[in-house]
């Protein structure tokens, strides 16, 4: 049995069974120890002073987050390991029990049953069983028929949500997703640590465009989320039921053609100031042709909104838009009638201004414009 893996023979095809691969890799828990590897390779790396005299806490909080990058070849050896593992179990009868090493203790099954009939080599009945296992946990292609290929506002939602969701170890029926109005830095720590997406160690298409590679990525991710049917088919009902109240909202859809022509500075502005200047990872715009460009971010726009979880964000969100657009085109309007001052300020009432001009949503400008106008118009009496 060594034999095989010391001759360099794999149980597993990665050409033919990329999907299995995957999903057993991530449902065995065989990434333990990767992560924690990356983190420790970067430290070594980038950190160019002496280590000892820095806190190990303090190296990690100074560290943007690692991307963790899994790639087959990696998931196929780690899978022709737990393979062999298995077999062994199996050669010495241990049939109760297989697979409980990787998994947690709630999956308790027995394996007696596939051994009526047992087969010489055991790395292959190893395998059977973990073929069975992923068949188990599919979702029937059934359940995405609700998703019409041809609403892009709907596969952008769906698709996006997924692309940033996370398991919620807590509650055992939920899918939960990270998007905030205002976003934070993902810093290295504990909670974000907890929340990386699922999405992202499963091979998929990252920049996905057209909704047909949207929606074969959104089955693929089922496919291979490591969740037992149950939860996924919850999951499911739970995007839906998310959607219907999504649709509902035409709040957004009529401003965006109203303004079209707003619509690429108004981007810029919600990732500049909503973002920290780095467009959502779900986000795709990428097109030299102007009428695609101004589409795709029309519905990046409508995504950002969507997703936002409460109703308070979305109206805030809205509002700082329309009052964006209306000093947009106050400028505009007075743009030849304006005059240039030179004029030095303290650094104190430029760092008020610039703090005004993010709370309002008003460039510098406008508000230096307003506050001069409100005074004369004090004073006058």
């Amino acid at each position: 049995m060594n034999g095989d893996l010391m001759s360099g023979k794999s149980f597993w095809n990665v050409d033919k069974e990329k999907k299995q691969i995957s999903f057993l890799y991530h449902f065995l828990n065989l990434e333990k120890g990767e992560l924690e590897r990356q983190i420790e390779e970067q430290l070594n790396k980038n950190y160019s002073g002496p280590r000892k005299n820095q806190p190990k806490i303090d190296q990690r909080m100074t560290r943007r987050y690692p991307n963790f990058q899994r790639d087959l070849d990696v998931m196929q050896k780690r899978l022709d390991e737990a393979t062999k593992v298995i077999g062994t179990r199996i050669d010495k009868q241990d049939l109760d029990y297989l697979i409980i090493p990787y998994c947690d203790s709630t999956y308790e099954v027995s394996f007696r049953e596939y051994f009526k009939n047992r087969d010489n080599d055991v790395n292959e009945q190893a395998k059977k069983i973990l073929i069975k296992i992923y068949e188990s946990h599919q979702t029937p292609i059934e359940s995405f028929s609700w998703i019409n290929l041809k609403d892009d506002r709907l596969i952008s939602y769906i698709w996006s949500r997924i692309r940033i969701s996370f398991d919620d170890k807590n509650n055992q029926s939920h899918l939960c997703y990270s998007h905030e109005l205002q976003s934070k830095d993902d810093q290295t720590s504990v909670l974000t640590r907890a929340i990386t997406p699922i999405y992202e160690d499963m091979g998929l298409e990252k920049n996905a465009s057209k909704n047909d590679i949207k929606l074969q990525n959104i089955i693929y991710f089922f496919d291979l989320w490591a969740a037992k049917s149950e939860k996924k088919q919850q999951a499911l009902q739970q995007l839906g039921d998310s959607w219907e109240i999504v649709r509902r909202d035409q709040k957004m859809v009529h401003w965006l053609n109203e303004n079209e022509s707003y619509v690429i500075p108004i981007w810029d502005y919600i990732t500049s100031y909503y973002s920290n200047g780095v467009a959502p990872k779900w986000s795709y715009i990428s097109s030299v042709e102007k009428k695609e460009d101004i589409e795709q971010t029309k519905l990046a726009l409508q995504t950002f909104y969507d997703l936002l979880p409460l109703a308070t964000s979305k109206k805030t969100l809205l509002s700082a838009i329309k009052t964006n657009v209306r000093s947009r085109r106050h400028y505009e309007k007075h743009a030849n009638t304006s005059k240039l001052l030179n004029t030095q300020v303290s650094i104190e009432a430029a760092n008020a201004l610039n703090e005004l001009a993010k709370m309002k949503g008003k460039s510098k400008k406008a508000i230096l414009e307003n506050l001069i106008i409100e005074e004369f118009t004090r004073m006058k009496s």
